[in-house]
């Protein structure tokens, strides 16, 4: 296979020296060897910053950024806006890939000439393989862009970037929100509006996905369900403006993580963030008339919506009447 084009994989680091090795050197041991393998220090207080510059002087193709704390996003993007692969991969820095990965996503693209080739993952717990997840499709499977855009928007294709592999041109003008928890959601369908060939489907797990139990996405924090929202909204929004068939399938989803958000806020008896409740409560509010005929929602939060709009003031009576009844049981 002609490994003339070069693949760019970016890493964020922080506070993973525990990991970060067996990250790097998953990449470093990659069959196919043309990559340019971006290591961006994200401030981390650990020996993060000194692992990757020792990386940096044993392997001519690292590169390493060391910049003050701004998140994974702000990481992200300072990668990409330097990258120079003709593809562009994200790998996070406590998990690591199957040797083969980038020579199989070369052969994908090379043989169906796709813009996006997708992966499955295992799922690591306590340094076990304990399932594979991100499945979505047999192996083989093509989706068209459209086809994708819409399986994303749809969240009917996950978010998460590291079990893709994008030609550059998907990220031209695309990046990452920053200060945003699932900052990957937020713009899952973006990459795709800049396709064209569409993405080749492995059902292989070729990415190691270490599940961290005080991760984001094991967390129990109503902040968690704020950002899965406001993802959800980014997603009715676009469909909304262009009047996308996707359209109500993405109000039902971000109806739902309001809603969820706003019921965390109650059992978890949160006060801060208040700012952020007024933003979620006036969407509820701006978008009730879509919202209730919205033929999407699932009856539950149909009948948790009716209540609400009846009364907040109620609606936060009965839920927190709801919580203590669960608790006793």
């Amino acid at each position: 296979m002609n490994e003339k084009k070069l693949i760019s994989v970016i890493v964020p680091a922080y506070k993973t020296e525990k990991y970060i090795r067996q990250c790097v050197d998953s990449i470093l041991n990659q069959t196919y060897k043309n990559l340019e393998i971006i290591l961006v220090d994200d401030g981390s207080p650990d020996k993060c910053p000194e692992i990757c510059d020792a990386y940096a002087k044993q392997d001519d193709r690292i590169i390493v950024i060391h910049q003050d704390n701004a998140g994974l996003s702000a990481a992200r993007n300072k990668a990409l806006d330097i990258c120079r692969g003709d593809y562009i991969a994200f790998v996070d820095s406590d998990d690591w890939l199957e040797p083969e990965t980038y020579d199989s996503v070369m052969q994908a693209i090379h043989q169906h000439n796709v813009d996006v080739v997708l992966f499955a993952a295992n799922v690591i717990e306590s340094g076990m393989k304990t399932g594979v997840r991100f499945d979505y499709f047999p192996e083989g499977t093509i989706k068209s862009a459209s086809e994708m855009m819409q399986l994303t928007l749809e969240d009917r294709v996950g978010g998460q970037v590291w079990t893709k592999v994008y030609t550059r041109k998907c990220w031209n003008n695309v990046r990452f929100p920053v200060g945003r928890l699932y900052e990957d959601l937020a713009i899952s369908f973006k990459p795709f509006l800049n396709a064209e060939n569409g993405a080749f489907f492995y059902q292989k797990a070729f990415y190691n996905y270490r599940l961290n139990p005080s991760g984001i996405s094991l967390s129990v924090n109503p902040q968690r369900n704020y950002n899965i929202f406001l993802a959800f909204r980014d997603h009715y929004e676009y469909a909304h403006q262009n009047k996308l068939s996707s359209e109500g399938v993405c109000l039902a989803r971000a109806t739902d993580f309001a809603i969820e958000y706003l019921n965390n806020r109650i059992r978890s008896r949160v006060t801060d963030h208040v700012e952020c409740k007024e933003r979620t409560l006036n969407w509820l509010n701006d978008n009730k008339p879509l919202i209730m005929a919205c033929d999407q929602l699932n009856e539950k939060k149909r009948k948790m919506l009716d209540l609400y709009y009846f009364s907040p003031a109620v609606y936060r009576i009965a839920y927190k009447i709801f919580v203590l009844i669960s608790e006793k049981k």
